[in-house]
């Protein structure tokens, strides 16, 4: 919710599953050492990819119905119980899919699966001990700084949150955060993320700021000046709702090379037919016979009732049931083979594609539509993952069965524990403040409420986002600097700069992955304190 930084957390855990193995067991290093990091990051990495779709997805109910949100959250064993049971019933089709699509993906095609790649070499990796002890003495150095800033017991803080960058600035817009978090992550994503972030800070203060208070200036004026926020979101709803209609624009020509590609109609009725198959009564049963697992009557009944009786509590029409799990299959397939190519699940897109259609043709609530997006997350998140731990456990030579029942195991775990982590995240820390920004949320929420906005502003965004499309800038990357707080995006910056200066790049992160994990169990280690007081 904070970073937008995502799914992908199993090197981390990697790393850290192979430090404590290398500590109750020095002497295993071979096979068997290899196999239980296999597993290991199976169960551990589906509890990150769904978390993330969550996270990405479900705060947009607060932007939406901040009320109806605070409300749900006001019962703890309610809100855990119902998010939980939704999630699971959502990861269960997901893994169904993850299951179906896996004879294709990986034994029929040549699809690249970098992030496989990335996993299994730091498996292989584990023999060497300075990758570990750079983990261990990141994790410490970020939780020194963290109670040094936040204090622990009866320990009082003794660093400021807070650092003042510029004495002739105003603390509150230049200054620098104190949460090694940020310098992590700026050390791994690099300067391409980090720039297009740089630029939106810019634009608050070169852009923004100017076109909401023109009418000070000039005696003709499109529009009295507004609230900083309500100008800034209104102008960030343009970009975002301009690059939704560019993207459509791109379709017909995307077709046309698709026809082409595939060998004209039959070449793509030839594809159409592969998808089907993988979905018809003698491929399961085929999978069932390969597997032994039960997969039609276990996996999907199961699923779909649980979906059902969800969607039914929600008040779903049958046809938005039908139509949200059908559109839901046909993105995360397609979200699966992204991923799989690219190493990037784009879960925005692809929640979109069903999102936008849902909300047309059967009027859903926010509530409604907010919940569609978390199942198509859960859905692609579950699958996706699932492919990479089968091409991990192919590299290692690890069974799929053996990594199916971890990835289950991991996903039961999941969904027993997201809901009460989710409420202890969100009642910790407030949704919107510079600590839980959740900028994808309020992205989503804006696409929704866009035709709600001063228009004139809305389309001073969308030039805005045109330019930056025109300059090869991502205009998605400046919208999060223009939502950040000014704070974060300097320690992003701040770990950028540390990488731009490091001569060998990879020596590094295995220390900054551990600042990463380090400083993310201390934020746990903050709730559960704060939850106990």
């Amino acid at each position: 919710m904070t970073t937008g930084i995502g799914p992908w957390f199993a090197p981390t855990i990697v790393l850290v599953a192979g430090t404590i193995y290398r500590f109750f067991y020095k002497g295993e290093k071979g096979a068997g050492f290899s196999s239980s990091l296999v597993l290991t990051q199976a169960i551990g990495s589906v509890g990150g990819s769904v978390a993330t779709a969550i996270g990405f997805s479900l705060t947009t109910l607060y932007f939406l119905e901040k009320d109806l949100f605070l409300h749900w959250i006001s019962s703890p064993y309610y809100f855990s119980f119902s998010l939980g049971f939704f999630t699971l019933g959502a990861g269960l089709l997901g893994s169904w899919l993850g299951r179906v699509m896996k004879d294709t993906v990986i034994r029929k095609s040549a699809l690249s699966f970098p992030v496989s790649t990335v996993i299994y070499e730091s498996i292989a990796s584990q023999s060497q001990k300075s990758g570990a002890g750079q983990l261990a003495i990141g994790a410490f150095f970020a939780a020194l700084i963290g109670v040094a800033r936040d204090g622990f017991l009866s320990l009082k803080p003794f660093i400021q949150k807070r650092i003042q960058v510029f004495s002739f600035l105003s603390a509150k817009h230049f200054s620098i955060d104190t949460m090694p978090i940020y310098w992590s992550i700026g050390y791994l994503a690099g300067p391409m993320i980090v720039t297009p972030l740089i630029v939106g800070l810019v634009s608050k203060y070169l852009v923004v700021w100017p076109l909401n208070n023109h009418a000070r200036f000039f005696p003709y004026a499109l529009f009295q000046p507004l609230r900083s926020i309500d100008f800034t979101l209104a102008f960030c709803s343009g970009i975002v709702l301009v690059l939704a209609l560019v993207s459509l624009k791109n379709y017909p020509l995307m077709l046309i090379k698709a026809l082409r590609s595939y060998g004209g109609v039959s070449g793509v009725w030839r594809n159409i037919s592969g998808f089907f198959k993988d979905f018809s009564f003698k491929a399961l049963h085929q999978n069932r016979e390969k597997s032994g697992a039960k997969v039609w009557s276990g996996e999907l009944l199961v699923a779909l009732c649980m979906i059902i009786a969800s969607l039914w509590y929600l008040d779903f029409s049958p046809v938005g049931m039908f139509l949200l799990i059908a559109m839901t299959l046909l993105a995360d397939y397609q979200l699966a083979l992204f991923a799989a190519r690219t190493g990037l699940a784009t879960y925005g897109r692809f929640m979109t594609f069903v999102m936008i259609p849902l909300l047309l043709l059967c009027r859903t609530s926010d509530m409604q539509t907010t919940l569609a997006c978390v199942f198509v997350g859960v859905v692609g998140a579950v699958a996706a993952n699932l492919l990479f731990s089968y091409k991990v456990a192919d590299h290692a030579g690890v069974s799929h069965d053996h990594v199916h029942k971890a990835h289950l195991l991991g996903l039961v775990a999941s969904s027993l524990c997201v809901g009460l982590l989710f409420w202890l995240i969100v009642t910790s820390f407030e949704i919107g403040s510079p600590s839980l920004v959740a900028h994808r949320g309020l992205t989503r929420a804006l696409l929704l409420q866009s035709f709600n906005f001063n228009y004139v502003v809305l389309l001073m965004g969308g030039m805005f986002g045109l330019l930056l499309r025109f300059v090869r800038i991502n205009p998605m990357l400046v919208f999060g600097g223009l939502v950040m707080p000014n704070s974060m995006i300097i320690g992003l910056a701040i770990g950028a700069g540390i990488r731009g200066l490091a001569q060998k790049v990879e020596t590094y992160v295995p220390f900054w992955s551990g600042v990463f994990a380090g400083y993310s169990l201390w934020m746990f280690v903050v709730m559960l304190t704060a939850l106990w007081r």
